[in-house]
């Protein structure tokens, strides 16, 4: 006579092998992206990183800019980043920054300007739907069921 051999559930070995995975691969580094202040423009204008990447303003200019950013940081006074230096800033939180240089700038709009994009931007919810139309569309089912039953039959 055979004795059944007991099986040991095999979710468990996946489970395991699975732990042993996520402890082997390393960890998501966080990135470091340039952009050049150049020509008295940004390039590029627009940067899109993850959330814990570094952004490093590299002035290639001549003459001196700044980086100031909607949010309220940035390199500080006009003119404050000098001819070849560099700032950097590190985006801990998803969001779109708009930044500007103030001395060839007026706004955040125009001019000297442009925009790190961090993490996944956040989608604007949905439309709110018009209340009612659900509503009508049962009760107009049920009117139809309800008068369907209610025909007399013919003999």
């Amino acid at each position: 006579m055979r004795r059944a051999m007991s099986r040991k559930p095999a979710g468990a070995l996946v489970v395991a092998a699975a732990a042993l995975l996520v402890i082997a691969l390393p960890a998501a580094e966080a990135a470091t992206v340039e952009v050049h202040l150049v020509s008295a423009q940004f390039q590029p204008a627009t940067v899109n990183v993850a959330v814990n990447d570094t952004v490093v303003f590299i002035n290639n200019d001549s003459f001196a800019h700044d980086v100031i950013f909607e949010a309220g940081f940035g390199t500080g006074a006009a003119g404050s980043l000098a001819a070849g230096a560099n700032w950097s800033h590190t985006f801990n939180e998803s969001g779109t920054f708009k930044f500007r240089c103030q001395l060839h700038s007026a706004s955040f709009d125009t001019g000297m300007v442009g925009q790190v994009v961090a993490g996944t931007p956040t989608a604007p919810p949905p439309a709110p739907k018009s209340p009612g139309f659900e509503l009508v569309g049962v009760l107009a089912a049920l009117g139809l069921v309800a008068a369907l039953r209610v025909r007399p039959r013919r003999s």
